[in-house]
């Protein structure tokens, strides 16, 4: 049986009269003196107690409600037989019965609040800001039609009666900012235009985040825009959770630029960096996979003192006499087409502290010549493809070809088992 959603308006009523039903129960059983029985509380005033609970709970949209309303609803009917076979048959009874079982039947088949199967109602991708972005319909509409290379049009009022949803014959955009609605086959979208964080607490998100460059982003950003989709008259399988995924995405890179710091995936909480290619990646086939593939190397916040850290670059410090063999045998090795050497050594502009990849060039007593290969986050003293000299005693890893086979990276795989250790945690 598929479960339909229960609406915020209907989950409002069921509150109501469960709220009811209870306080006529809770004001009853004392007024004909059956709040205690044999000097134990009434099973039915436990009931009345517990439909306080799950009425605030309806009101609330909480998922919990859903198993308890069933407990509750199997009590009562349970309590109801009982009381017709022990006191007799009274006109009431088969009408509270009947009741139950429509209230076990509105159970069984609604989803209350979220839902962890309802994947198509939770589509949605997010931008964040530096600023907040003016948006109003016309423009909106615009670039509506630009991403889905459709007619989008903004609602006037001869529109009122046009119907929205699976046999729509327009597609209209309704609304003005902070929220839009833009019912566009095959689902209705809400556009959000939020000039506030999109977490409620910045700082403490971005402290959790070791990717340094999307910490500060998380820290920076002031406002936010977000795509979601409400309702899909599509296909409910992977093709349609991937149109659903390409249209979010393909609107969205109407708006990034380089305003834009980040893109944000809600369901699994992911954060993209904006980068020089994201709207391009925005506008691919899968834009989820495509925002996976990271244009700038990931700068990681890590714990100098880190013992399994230290551990790995005192192994790389060991081993440089490897690392200077393969080196200087190359060009034997290799013939004209080298493979990249390279070592990971700390830059530093004032407080920052910044661990970075160089491409070695050449090597003399105890000082590394090469080209900066990363981007650095917070350093400025340096670019990439800037050339710098690394001193020896600075050495944090390195990396070559050894025998044919990569070598080295000892810091990197530290890093990668601390980073599958977080991600089983989370």
């Amino acid at each position: 049986m598929k479960r339909r959603t229960l609406t915020r308006k209907s989950a409002s009523r069921w509150a109501v009269l469960v709220l009811l039903a209870s306080f006529l129960l809770s004001c009853y059983l004392p007024l004909r003196g059956l709040a205690f029985r044999d000097g134990y509380v009434s099973p039915w005033l436990i009931v009345a107690a517990v439909g306080y609970v799950l009425a605030v709970g309806l009101w609330l949209q909480r998922r919990w409600t859903r198993p308890l309303g069933l407990v509750l609803s199997a009590v009562s009917i349970v309590l109801t037989a009982a009381g017709w076979l022990t006191a007799g048959f009274a006109w009431w009874q088969p009408v509270v019965l009947g009741l139950l079982l429509a209230c076990v039947w509105q159970f069984l088949r609604c989803r209350i609040g979220a839902d962890e199967d309802d994947d198509r109602s939770h589509l949605s991708l997010v931008l964040l800001f530096r600023e907040p972005v003016y948006l109003e319909p016309d423009s909106l509409a615009r670039m509506a039609s630009r991403a889905w290379d459709a007619d989008v049009q903004v609602a006037t009022e001869d529109d009122a009666d046009e119907p929205l949803g699976a046999e729509q014959e327009r597609s209209l955009l309704v609304g003005e900012s902070p929220y839009f609605l833009l019912a566009h086959p095959p689902g209705l979208f809400v556009i959000h235009n939020v000039d506030d964080p999109y977490f409620d607490d910045p700082d403490a998100v971005a402290e959790s985040v070791r990717e340094i460059r999307v910490s500060q982003a998380i820290e920076q950003h002031r406002a936010w825009v977000a795509v979601d989709i409400v309702q899909w008259f599509g296909e409910d399988d992977a093709t349609g959770r991937r149109l659903g995924y390409r249209m979010i995405a393909r609107l969205l890179a109407e708006l990034a630029d380089e305003n834009c710091l980040a893109v944000v995936e809600p369901i699994d909480g992911r954060v993209f960096l904006y980068d020089p290619t994201t709207e391009e990646k925005l506008r691919s086939e899968d834009p989820l996979e495509a925002l996976c593939d990271w244009y700038y190397p990931p700068v990681l916040a890590i714990e100098a003192d880190d013992p399994e850290l230290q551990a790995a670059v005192n192994e790389a410090r060991q081993r440089w006499p490897e690392f200077v063999a393969a080196f200087e045998s190359r060009h034997e090795e290799h013939g004209g087409d080298d493979p990249p050497f390279l070592v990971k050594a700390p830059f530093t502009d004032g407080e920052h502290v910044e661990y970075m990849w160089v491409r070695v060039t050449g090597i003399e007593n105890d000082v590394v010549y090469g080209v900066l290969e990363n981007t650095p986050a917070n350093v400025r003293s340096v670019k990439e493809g800037n050339r710098v000299r690394v001193r020896l005693d600075n050495l944090n890893d390195w990396m070559c070809i050894l025998d044919g086979q990569p070598a080295g990276a000892f810091t990197l795989q530290v890093l990668a088992k601390k980073s599958r250790k977080e991600d089983q945690q989370d």
